[in-house]
């Protein structure tokens, strides 16, 4: 999905790292990665829970959610909503043309 280098994920990476990453290539706008990285991280320390709708700008659009874990931990899924986003796009457009 993010087209991470051969072996840049594994388990005990720095979540930093892969935020980072992300950062640095305009996943979150044209924004500071530094603040990007921090604004995450402090979320996931807090175990804020989150769900977001973000656009990439290869056209995907991903509905995203965050999630402190009982046992410690955060957990982040990604669900690709491009085509829902489509329909309901034109579904918006025939009912104001209707």
């Amino acid at each position: 999905m993010f087209d991470y280098p051969e072996g840049m994920v594994y388990v005990g990476r720095p979540v930093a790292d892969l935020i980072r990453w992300n950062a640095e290539r305009g996943e979150f706008g044209d924004t500071d990665p530094e603040g990007q990285i921090a604004k995450r991280l402090a979320h996931m320390r807090a175990g804020t829970a989150y769900v977001i709708q973000r656009a990439r700008r290869n056209g995907k659009v991903y509905e995203i959610r965050g999630q402190a874990m009982p046992e410690g931990g955060y957990v982040t899924t990604y669900t690709d909503i491009t085509e829902f986003k489509a329909h309901r796009a034109r579904a918006d457009r025939d009912q104001a043309h209707a």
